[in-house]
């Protein structure tokens, strides 16, 4: 019988700081455009990266993330330059943002990389939520 080799501990190491720091993201998210989509103002479902995940060294920015809601998100990643343009238009931050990294080549992310990220993001939503009493 043929064995399967096992995954290596960094392997799955890095595969579970990379699916938390995901959910830090997507909650540091919500909190930061209390829970309304960007677009129509909706409540939202869901974190959008600008530059796709992907890119491991974008992928836990939070200024990679937008808010959107179900509908828009399908919008979104159906016409991804009309999004460019609305982020242009109203969100000159961002679209800055991405217009300085969206090139940009990937480095490498450790797994001390993504702990000092899940920290940073743990320091955000705790500092949002007290903002919010």
């Amino acid at each position: 019988m043929k064995r399967t080799p096992l995954k290596s501990r960094s392997t799955s190491e890095r595969s579970a700081l990379e699916k938390k720091a995901d959910r830090l993201v997507q909650e540091s998210c919500a909190l930061m455009f209390s829970g309304h989509c960007i677009r129509c103002k909706k409540n939202g479902s869901a974190g959008h990266h600008i530059v796709g995940r992907a890119n491991k060294q974008l992928r836990h920015k939070l200024m990679n993330v937008c808010w959107l809601c179900e509908t828009c998100h399908r919008i979104v990643h159906s016409h991804p330059q009309e999004f460019i343009e609305y982020l242009e238009q109203n969100w000159g931050t961002i679209y800055t943002w991405h217009l300085e990294h969206k090139n940009l080549p990937p480095e490498r992310v450790t797994c001390d990389d993504l702990r000092t990220t899940i920290e940073e993001l743990k320091r955000f939503i705790q500092t949002m939520k007290e903002r919010r009493g």
